[in-house]
């Protein structure tokens, strides 16, 4: 039997060297859900950059980020010019966003305050995509295991995550589109780990002359609640066609531009689809983008929409009765269509 002293000791390893006292999990599964204990118990500090890859072009951001576990994260970015000086911070309960461009602070309950909704999607990608190790590889510096997942259906890979061998954060990911071509990126290009941070960076305040913006948290829709939840004067339209592994696991209000509509998140684990739904006519900001005119067909009518094609993801908006509806994925514009005739068909 171990000590007082043997034992005291391996409390101070774990202390100054969280990664040196965990055991490895056995399975690509162990591996994946590992990584939501890292992020609540391990504290560090990093770069990080995001490239997400459209038909024509890659867009990317690097940001810095300070993560006190369990539950403090100040992200700031730090390039391309126009976003340089945004923060996002979640500390517990709360989140901000401070956008200088805009010159506003949205402040409101974490996205996903239960994190709930992080484990069903976890949940999703587990049961959705076959699983298996990769190679073994460094990414900043540190030791990795890769796992990648691939589609039950037709193999394809879908989904590649570089998890760190010690610590189990995830230090790097992957997801790709159709036929398998690579759609974001998301990776460390440094990171050093750390047993504290000053809290002062964990609080942020509104600048004098910013607007504030409140915004509700996305939460686990409960069976007939919708309405409730969201407290909206109109039904809620429901898609009775979505891709195979797309299930709702988010609802909240939320204001769309001038409005405020109801935003219906669903996901496949690795795929996500938000439907806006909003009385009134509001034609939906493109923020540079072009924006299309289309149509779509439905057994009674023929419906007039938009679309928006912002670098790989995708808008389809069209205006029905008294309501607006706008679909925004990483689907393509077919699958939106299918999605937004079953909506029409089945009010």
């Amino acid at each position: 039997m171990a000590g007082p002293i043997a034992i005291l000791a391996l409390l101070l390893l774990a202390l100054l060297h969280p990664e040196s006292v965990r055991s490895a999990p056995q399975r690509p599964v162990e591996y994946v859900e590992s990584t939501l204990v890292a992020h609540d118990t391990i504290s560090y500090v990093g770069e990080i950059e995001n490239t997400r890859f459209g038909a024509h072009q890659a867009e990317a951001v690097i940001l810095r980020v300070e993560h006190l576990a369990p539950d403090a994260t100040r992200r700031t970015y730090l390039a391309p010019d126009a976003f340089a000086g945004r923060i996002m911070l979640t500390n517990g309960p709360m989140t901000a966003i401070l956008d200088p461009a805009r010159r506003v602070m949205i402040l409101g309950e974490h996205f996903d305050p239960s994190r709930s909704i992080t484990h069903r999607r976890l949940h999703l990608i587990i049961h959705g995509y076959r699983a298996s190790f990769g190679a073994t590889g460094q990414i900043a510096g540190r030791p990795v295991q890769e796992v990648v997942f691939a589609n039950r259906r037709t193999n394809e890979r879908a989904l590649t995550m570089w998890i760190d061998t010690a610590t189990h954060l995830l230090l790097a990911q992957e997801t790709y589109g159709e036929h398998g071509a690579l759609r974001e990126e998301m990776r460390f290009r440094n990171i050093r780990y750390v047993t504290s941070l000053p809290v002062g960076l964990f609080i942020l305040r509104t600048p004098r002359g910013y607007r504030t913006i409140l915004r509700s948290p996305l939460m686990p829709p409960r069976e007939g609640s919708l309405r409730d939840l969201t407290s909206l004067n109109f039904t809620p339209h429901m898609p009775h066609r979505l891709p195979d592994g797309f299930v709702l696991i988010g609802a909240a209000r939320e204001r769309l531009d001038s409005t405020m509509a109801l935003h219906l998140f669903y996901a496949d684990g690795i795929r996500s689809l938000s439907l806006f739904e909003s009385e009134g006519y509001t034609l939906p900001a493109a923020h540079g983008e072009r924006i299309h005119d289309t149509t779509f067909s439905t057994r009674s009518a023929r419906i007039q929409a938009v679309t928006v094609d912002a670098n790989g993801t995708h808008l389809l908006s069209w205006h029905s009765e008294h309501m607006t509806f706008t679909l925004v994925s990483d689907l393509n514009l077919e699958t939106l269509t299918a999605i937004a005739t079953s909506i029409e068909e089945h009010p």
